[in-house]
């Protein structure tokens, strides 16, 4: 299966998994044949992505975020937790049943996190897309935790100052004073977390040093290499991984998207860089695309992380060990489904093949 713009569905595809709304009831269930009405209903509801599969499908792989039960109940729990804190209304109450999800959440992910790779997931609702987006990147960065070995506790705090870490920009006891690009905006959030609420020092730090980079060009502290949490680490990788990814699907050019991805990540910690593109799926098994030979392919990349990867790693056995990057996600492996080249069916590793790279991404075969 694969995912595919509401704007761009097409009659008679059918759905991979149920659509749902924001409030988690079912608008259309998996195994419709869609209908221009239906899609038409699709588009007022303000629904951004559906899953879809065809005779092009390998797998029925359903990743973790992709499930819709995975997502609709968190997305109420943690809207009404941060909402509570921003608003300071019901606080105590709300606190409790976010910290429940969160800490049932990471256990969730830890038990997936030998098999389960750093994966992208657009927003499905377009009218919420900002929240949506922050839970994702906040469940990606849990994950990511858990991978280098982090404790449950830890990746906890991760997940909570992921979540809060922009708690100055949105929260209306800052009146408006504060946007993305407000470098004093961490800063503020922290002092009034720290003076309201009774947070670990661990989720604290996140929130004040969000926005620093391994360089120490970075803010409100200009931190540098290890004065920077390894939260604080995590997050913006992900949350780069997020924003270009975004980028790349809404307009399906891939031209220079591994550059543009060097360049965002040159900013951080390298070791960390390296883990995450040994442990990430750039472009999702299933996805359609375009060859820079013009050739139409199928990405067969497996959806599986290799556990012996993370066996291996040799991050916490020292100070200063190195994590290589031992993979290019830029290049997975693709089979070709129509070619003047090559025969139908042909496995080329894109790796092993470097006057070969992907051009776009596609919707359908049929250009």
């Amino acid at each position: 299966m694969r995912v595919i713009p509401v704007e761009d569905l097409r009659p008679n595809i059918e759905l991979a998994l149920d659509i749902l709304d924001n409030q988690g009831n079912i608008l259309l269930s998996k195994g419709t044949i869609l209908t221009a009405i239906q899609i038409q209903k699709l588009r007022s509801a303000n629904i951004g992505y559906a899953y879809i599969t065809d005779k092009y499908s390998f797998t029925n792989h359903v990743s973790y975020t992709a499930k819709p039960e995975n997502i609709a109940a968190k997305m109420g729990v943690i809207r009404t937790t941060i909402e509570s804190i921003a608003n300071q209304v019901n606080v105590t109450a709300n606190i409790t049943k976010g910290l429940k999800l969160i800490k049932e959440l990471t256990d969730e992910l830890d038990d997936q996190k030998y098999s389960m790779k750093l994966e992208f997931e657009p927003s499905r609702y377009a009218n919420d897309e900002n929240f949506e987006t922050n839970l994702y990147v906040s469940m990606m960065s849990t994950l990511f935790a858990l991978k280098m070995g982090f404790s449950k506790g830890y990746a906890t705090k991760v997940c909570l100052g992921s979540i809060l870490r922009d708690i100055a920009i949105f929260s209306p006891s800052f009146e408006g004073k504060y946007n993305a690009k407000d470098k004093t905006h961490p800063k503020a959030g922290y002092e009034h977390m720290k003076a309201q609420y009774n947070f670990p020092d661990e989720v604290l730090d996140i929130i004040v040093q969000h926005h620093e980079l391994h360089d120490g060009k970075g803010f409100p502290r200009q931190l540098e290499g290890d004065e920077i949490c390894p939260g604080a680490k995590i997050i913006p990788i992900v949350e780069a991984f997020y924003a270009l990814q975004s980028l790349y699907i809404k307009q399906t050019s891939c031209h220079s998207l591994e550059k543009n991805y060097r360049n965002r990540l040159s900013h951080f910690d390298p070791n960390y860089v390296n883990f995450f593109l040994n442990h990430v799926n750039i472009f999702a098994p299933d996805t359609l695309v375009m060859l820079n030979t013009n050739d139409v392919a199928i990405i067969i990349t497996p959806h599986e992380d290799d556990p012996l990867k993370l066996i291996q790693a040799k991050f916490g056995k020292g100070k200063n060990a190195q994590i290589e990057a031992t993979v290019n996600p830029f290049r997975p492996t693709v089979k070709i489904l129509q070619s003047f080249h090559f025969e139908e069916g042909t496995i080329i590793d894109l790796f092993a093949t470097p006057n070969m790279d992907v051009s776009k991404v596609l919707y359908y075969a049929d250009i």
